[in-house]
C-alpha cells in the first residue's frame, strides 16, 4: 500500500541544470503541461493536496480532497509548463488555464517513471473540419514545446508534399482506398534546418487522421493500430489493483497511461513503459478509439466501441496498480492510445461521452476482440475454447458464455474471442440489420438481457435528474405548464443529444403524455438548469396529478423519444399540479 502519511505535495520551480542542488530526501516527479490539439505547452496553475489513499480517481472525490485542502491551509498552488513536484503521497491535482477544461488527476511517487505530462483539452476545438482521405494536425518542438513552422511533409514515395503555417498546422491529402481498409504509410518530415523525421501512420479509407508530430530524433516503427499488428496472449491481462470501484454513473475524472517517452507518442507495454501521460476520460477515448476501431467504419459500430473502450480504460483508472504512477499501458497489450485521433471516432465519443458498462454494482472491465466467431482459421486466433461453434460468440472456459452472433458466421477467429466483437459491430451496423450502438452494447455485453457469466453487464446512466419543479401549481385544461429541470451531466464534456421527457399521472389513472414537446437539450458537463412546456389536454379532468419528468440520451437522433432511446432518469413529484375547471377560477387564482 501507499504510505498513510498526510503531507501536500510540495511544489518546486526548479531548472533542470539546478537539480544537482535538491537534497537527496527530495522524491521529485518532472511535470509538463500540453495542449491536447496543438501540442504546445501551456503555463498552467496548478493546484495539489493530499489524497487519502482509499480516495477514488473521481472529478467528486479529487474535487473534495482539494476543497478540504484550502480549508485547511495544506492545498498547493503554482503555475509553470515545466516544473518538478516533490510529492511526498498520493495527491490530488487540479490543473487550468482560461480556455482548457481543467484537468482532474492523481499524481504520486513514480520512482520507475522519468516524468510525468498532463494535457489539457481546449474548451473549444476551433480547428477546421478535414475531409476524408486526408492526414491533417501538428507540428511542435519538444524541447521548446512551441510550433514548427516551414516545416515539409509528405507520405514516403508520393510526390505530394505539404508545409506546417505558423501554427505548426499541416493539411496533406492521401490517395483515397476502395472501402473503409486500412493502411500502413510512412509520414515523412523535413524541417528547414534539414533535419528528418519519419513516422509511421495507419490510414483508414474514407476518414481523415488528425496527429500530434513531435518533432524528436526518431520516428516510431509501429502505427499501432490493434487491427495491423498480430494478436499474443498479453492482450487484455488482468493486473492486480487497488480494489476500488466508483459508484456506477461516476466515471474516473482522467487516466494515467504509461508510454515509452516524453512526447506521449511511443506507445509501450506495461514493463517497458517509462513516462506517465494524462488525460481527462474523453479525450483518453478519442486519442485510442481509432486505433482499436477503423475510423470510416458505420457510426454505429464506432459509438458501440467508444462505449467498450471508455469502460475498460475506466476500470484501469479505478483500480490502479500502488506506485507504479500510470493506470494503463499504451499499446495492444492493454489497449491501443496514441498521439492520433480523427473526426468520425471523435464524434462517436462526444455521443456517448461519460457511459461505461457495469456489472454487479461496480465498472466493468469491458474486453473485446476483432472477430469473436468461433471458427477457426488462418487468422491469429487466441481463443482456447471454441466449443461455441460457427456462427457464436464466446470462450466458455473464460466464463464468456456462448452468443448468436449470424453476422459473423464463417469468419475466422481473431483474437481472445471475449467480449465485444469489433468486426462484428460493423457487420451489425450495416444493411440490412442497421442495429444501433445501444443493440450492439447489449447484445455483446448481456445477451438483451438474457445473459450469464460475465455476459451480464448493463451500460451505467450518465445524466441524473437532481431536481424537477413545475413552474405553476395550478392550472385548468388547455394551459402549458412549464417544468424546470435540475441536470446533472458527469460526463467531462457536453451531452449534445438528450431529450427531456414528461407526463402526468392522477392515480390509478394512465399517464397523459405531451410528446409534441418532448425537447432536445444538450447538456454541458456538470450541473445545469433546463425547461420544457407541457400543454394540458382540453379534456383533462380536474383533479391532483403527480408530475413526472425523465431524462433520455436520443440514441437514433430523431428528437422524439422512444424504446431505441436510452433511459437515463426518472422522477416523481406526487401531487404537484392540481388541475381546476376554468369556471371555478377562484381556485385558479391560487386561492385556496
Amino acid at each position: 500500500m501507499v504510505s498513510t502519511r498526510r503531507k501536500a505535495a510540495r511544489v518546486l520551480l526548479v531548472p533542470a541544470l539546478a537539480l544537482a542542488g535538491v537534497g537527496t530526501g527530495s522524491a521529485l516527479e518532472q511535470v509538463t503541461v500540453r495542449d491536447a490539439v496543438r501540442g504546445i505547452g501551456i503555463e498552467a496553475t496548478l493546484e495539489i493536496a493530499p489524497l487519502p489513499d482509499d480516495a477514488l480517481p473521481t472529478a467528486g472525490a479529487l474535487a473534495e480532497a482539494l476543497a478540504r485542502a484550502r480549508r485547511d491551509g495544506r492545498m498547493q498552488r503554482r503555475q509553470g509548463m515545466r516544473l518538478y513536484l516533490d510529492v511526498e503521497g498520493r495527491s490530488a491535482v487540479r490543473v487550468g488555464h482560461p480556455g482548457y477544461r481543467d484537468l482532474l488527476a492523481v499524481i504520486e511517487p513514480a520512482p520507475a517513471l522519468t516524468g510525468w505530462t498532463l494535457w489539457l483539452q481546449p474548451q473549444d476545438d476551433d480547428s477546421l473540419p478535414a475531409p476524408p482521405d486526408t492526414l491533417h494536425g501538428h507540428v511542435v518542438d519538444p524541447d521548446t514545446l512551441q510550433p514548427m513552422a516551414g516545416v515539409r511533409l509528405r507520405l514516403a514515395g508520393r510526390d505530394e508534399e505539404t508545409v506546417s503555417d505558423g501554427d505548426g498546422h499541416f493539411v496533406l491529402p492521401f490517395p483515397a482506398m476502395d472501402g473503409p481498409a486500412l493502411r500502413r504509410e510512412r509520414l515523412v518530415a523535413i524541417a528547414p534546418d534539414g533535419r528528418r523525421l519519419e513516422r509511421a501512420v495507419a490510414l483508414a479509407g474514407g476518414s481523415d487522421l488528425r496527429l500530434l508530430l513531435d518533432f524528436t530524433a526518431h520516428g516510431d516503427e509501429d502505427p499501432g493500430h490493434r487491427h495491423l499488428q498480430p494478436f499474443d496472449s498479453r492482450w487484455q491481462k488482468p493486473e492486480p489493483g487497488r480494489g476500488g470501484m466508483a459508484p456506477a454513473a461516476e466515471p474516473p475524472a482522467s487516466v494515467r497511461v504509461g508510454y515509452a517517452d516524453a512526447s506521449c507518442s511511443t506507445i509501450c507495454c506495461t514493463n517497458a513503459c517509462t513516462h506517465a501521460c494524462v488525460y481527462d476520460l474523453e479525450t483518453y477515448v478519442q486519442r485510442g478509439l481509432n486505433d482499436e476501431w477503423i475510423a470510416s467504419w458505420n457510426t454505429q459500430s464506432l459509438r458501440a466501441g467508444s462505449i467498450a473502450y471508455r469502460s475498460y480504460g475506466a476500470w484501469h483508472a479505478l483500480n490502479p496498480v500502488p506506485g507504479r504512477g500510470f493506470d494503463i499501458c499504451s499499446s495492444a497489450c492493454c489497449q491501443v492510445n496514441d498521439a492520433d485521433t480523427s473526426a468520425s471516432t471523435d464524434l462517436a465519443v462526444a455521443r456517448t461521452a461519460g457511459l461505461m458498462l457495469e456489472r454487479n454494482g461496480a465498472v466493468f472491465r469491458s474486453e473485446y476482440s476483432a472477430e469473436n466467431n468461433c471458427l477457426l482459421g488462418s487468422m491469429s486466433c487466441s481463443n482456447g475454447d471454441l466449443s461455441c461453434g460457427d456462427g457464436y460468440a464466446g470462450s466458455p472456459a473464460a466464463n464468456w458464455p456462448c452468443l448468436a452472433d449470424p453476422v459473423s458466421t464463417g469468419q475466422a477467429c481473431f483474437g481472445h474471442g471475449r467480449g465485444m466483437s469489433q468486426w462484428g459491430t460493423q457487420r451489425w451496423s450495416q444493411a440490412p440489420y442497421a442495429r444501433t450502438w445501444r443493440w450492439q452494447v447489449d447484445h455483446y455485453y448481456n445477451n438483451h438481457g438474457n445473459g450469464d457469466g460475465l455476459r451480464t453487464a448493463t451500460m451505467t446512466r450518465v445524466l441524473l435528474l437532481e431536481g424537477l419543479r413545475p413552474r405553476q401549481r395550478t392550472r385548468v385544461p388547455g394551459d402549458t405548464l412549464v417544468i424546470t429541470y435540475e441536470a446533472r451531466n458527469l460526463a467531462a464534456t457536453t451531452h449534445a443529444q438528450a431529450l427531456l421527457g414528461a407526463s402526468l399521472r392522477r392515480p390509478p389513472g394512465g399517464y397523459v403524455d405531451d410528446p409534441d414537446n418532448d425537447t432536445a437539450v444538450a447538456l454541458p458537463s456538470g450541473p445545469s438548469w433546463t425547461q420544457r412546456p407541457f400543454v394540458l389536454p382540453a379534456s383533462l379532468p380536474p383533479g391532483r396529478y403527480d408530475v413526472y419528468g425523465s431524462l433520455y440520451i436520443d440514441v437514433d437522433e430523431n428528437g422524439a423519444i422512444s424504446s431505441t432511446d436510452l433511459a437515463q432518469a426518472l422522477v416523481q413529484l406526487t401531487g404537484a399540479l392540481r388541475v381546476v375547471d376554468p369556471s371555478d377560477l377562484i381556485f385558479y387564482d391560487g386561492l385556496q
